[in-house]
């Protein structure tokens, strides 16, 4: 049994795609369409809770303001460890 080779194979057609750069408002439309709502008001609860957390323990300064990745991540850690 043997290989039959195609230029265009026969079930396809022959028109070509031809391929534009998005502008910026279809790249934001899509952009804003995989955003649901619920992960922005879950997303705001959790970070008023973990504000709440990071007042009650004493810990200096917001964690909006904190540069340190490592500190950032041991907080959050102690956080969800305390929250259970």
């Amino acid at each position: 049994m043997g290989v039959i080779l195609y230029s265009t194979p026969p079930s396809y057609s022959t028109t070509f795609l031809v391929y534009t750069k998005p502008t910026k408002e279809q790249k934001e439309y899509y952009k804003q369409k995989s955003v649901v709502e619920n992960t922005h008001l879950s997303t705001n609860n959790w970070l008023k809770k973990f504000e709440k957390y990071h007042e009650t323990i004493g810990l200096a300064g917001k964690y909006e303001n904190i540069t340190n990745l490592k500190d950032l991540e041991e907080q959050i850690s102690d956080y969800v460890t305390v929250m259970k």
